[in-house]
């Protein structure tokens, strides 16, 4: 009786561990092929971020307003993008690092994101590197209503959360830089 119930004990040992390693495998599959924020091929000649001055009352330089552009070959313009959903936020980084040196006496730093970037599991460590590479005392994320509209209720949630974490981490990085 005893053997018969150590031998049930082992194969559900084993099939578990199967379980559980077929997860991993697929899970690690899925993520490799995923098309997301991250996929780069899509997305290296035809999207661009633009830098743009934000100018105060006195005419000087108050932020920065980072512009997705899509570029048009019919025209031979970079245009307002159509359909954006997953937009890798290397693009947003390289334009940060570019345009870095002009944010030392910045007040404020605004990005054009969609819902998809913002709810992406890498955003917190992106809004983390923002913070603590430049030294804006305002960081401005401007989403498209009608992105927001088309997330679901889990997207909108998440950049619910995400607005409580950047305030902390705003918060934070305004002491740091006071003190």
């Amino acid at each position: 009786m005893m053997a018969n119930f150590e031998n049930f004990l082992w194969w559900i040992f084993i099939i578990f561990t199967l379980t559980c390693g077929g997860f991993c495998i697929e899970a690690h599959y899925r993520y490799k092929n995923k098309d997301g924020i991250d996929n780069e091929h899509k997305f290296s000649n035809k999207y661009k971020y633009f830098g743009q001055p934000v100018y105060d009352k006195q005419n000087k330089i108050h932020g920065y307003e980072l512009l997705l552009r899509e570029y048009n070959h019919h025209t031979n313009k970079w245009q307002l993008p159509r359909n954006v959903v997953d937009f890798p936020l290397s693009k947003i980084v390289s334009t940060i690092q570019e345009i870095n040196p002009q944010l030392k006496d910045i007040a404020n730093l605004s990005l054009n994101m969609t819902v998809s970037q913002i709810t992406d599991f890498r955003a917190e460590y992106f809004f983390t590197w923002v913070l603590g590479t430049t030294n804006i005392k305002q960081l401005v994320i401007e989403l498209d209503a009608n992105d927001i509209r088309r997330a679901n209720i889990f997207k909108r949630k998440e950049m619910v959360d995400y607005r409580m974490k950047l305030a902390t981490q705003l918060v934070a990085n305004k002491k740091r830089h006071s003190a």
